[in-house]
């Protein structure tokens, strides 16, 4: 005689083998699928991440391939009902993937105050150029210009 346990275990691997053939059945289709409706280009560019509660989400790596299969929603929900009446697929979602690597402007490292000689010597000069002789004043003036380069340097990183 069998324990629950083993049963419960047959029954959930059953049950993951067919989530999973399904999963592969569904990506491997998306090319078809997209070649048939004339938008082969954004296999490259998305893909089947999972079908849940008859919901198809596929996600696309830039909101402009999101947009060209919103447009083709109707057909492509039509085209993997046909591939699948099976799996009475009602809706299709999308979303936009994360990126898998950071792009390059991203990674640049922001232009240090050292490489830029002419830009640090004409901030001198305008502190030498002061007519306010307080320590502690131009001090605090130092500490904000530093702490601007700093936030300006950070903001410019995330420019592409």
């Amino acid at each position: 005689m069998r324990r629950a346990g083993e049963i419960l275990s047959a029954v959930m691997d059953e049950y993951l083998f067919k989530r999973v053939q399904t999963q592969k059945q569904l990506s491997s289709s998306w090319v078809q699928i997209a070649a048939h409706e004339r938008i082969a280009a954004i296999v490259d560019h998305s893909r089947i991440v999972e079908l849940d509660l008859s919901i198809l989400l596929i996600e696309a790596d830039h909101p402009a391939w999101i947009q060209l299969l919103q447009a083709k929603q109707h057909q492509v929900l039509k085209s993997f009902q046909d591939t699948f009446p099976e799996l009475s697929i009602t809706g299709i979602a999308f979303r936009l993937s994360r990126p898998r690597h950071a792009p390059q402007a991203l990674k640049a490292d922001p232009p240090k105050e050292e490489s830029r000689p002419e830009a640090v010597e004409a901030v001198s000069n305008v502190y030498e150029r002061l007519t306010v002789k307080d320590e502690d004043f131009i001090e605090s003036l130092k500490r904000l210009e530093k702490s601007y380069r700093k936030k300006a340097a950070s903001y410019s990183e995330y420019k592409i």
